[in-house]
């Protein structure tokens, strides 16, 4: 897969991590004779709703709870005012998941339950993919080349590419494949396997690594 399918909160993926992911692909199929199959798994346009779905549905302190080390919750509103005087020890993206996390529904809200549900749907039909033999699922890890410092506030839900798994629970690496002609920034490809198969992922990232190169310095300007 090249993208999430059309996700409405994420921006469109760019030619060239689609690319990335193709080449990636092309690789081992050329020499290795990998098999190869594009999916399309209509779950992943909702990968930022069942992140947040699935962090209001867990069964743990939330997370205005862990910035304030267990004691009571952080206070988000005055906290972002707090951050407009540079006097919050806390960071704009935490204050905004606090911020999130408060927006969400709660447990047992239908438009929740929903949503976990996708989530398990999701998560059974790529155990199924990836469950058995060496199969692994290539994705962009980002649906742009790697962003400058700050720009991801302005794009802030394209972190469900990766933080997908995270809540799905299915190993992933990150392999750089090369530098953006356009941006001047790395590009890249998420490897992703089946449960406790870690050691796929990191297999197939030593193979990625002797076809590109690995990681490579940016251009300074």
């Amino acid at each position: 897969m090249v993208d999430d399918m059309g996700g409405a909160l994420c921006t469109p993926v760019h030619p060239e991590m689609k690319d990335a992911v193709r080449k990636v692909v092309r690789y081992f199929r050329e020499t290795h004779g990998s098999p190869v199959a594009e999916l399309a798994l209509d779950e992943f346009r909702y990968s930022a709703q069942i992140f947040t779905a699935r962090l209001a549905g867990a069964s743990v302190p939330s997370f205005a709870s862990e910035l304030a080390l267990l004691k009571g919750k952080v206070p988000v509103w005055r906290e972002l005012f707090r951050w407009l005087l540079r006097r919050s020890p806390h960071t704009l993206p935490a204050l905004a998941l606090c911020l999130l996390e408060w927006l969400s529904p709660k447990r047992g809200h239908p438009s929740l339950v929903r949503m976990l549900a996708r989530a398990d749907v999701l998560r059974g039909r790529l155990d199924a993919l990836l469950g058995s033999g060496t199969a692994i699922f290539i994705y962009p890890s980002h649906p742009e080349p790697a962003p400058f410092h700050y720009q991801p506030m302005l794009k802030p839900f394209n972190y469900a590419y990766t933080a997908i798994f995270n809540v799905l629970g299915h190993p992933s690496c990150q392999c750089p494949v090369g530098i953006s002609r356009t941006t001047g920034t790395p590009l890249g490809v998420q490897v992703v396997a089946g449960f406790y198969k870690d050691n796929l992922c990191l297999d197939a990232a030593l193979e990625i690594e002797k076809a590109y190169g690995g990681w490579q310095q940016p251009p300074s300007k």
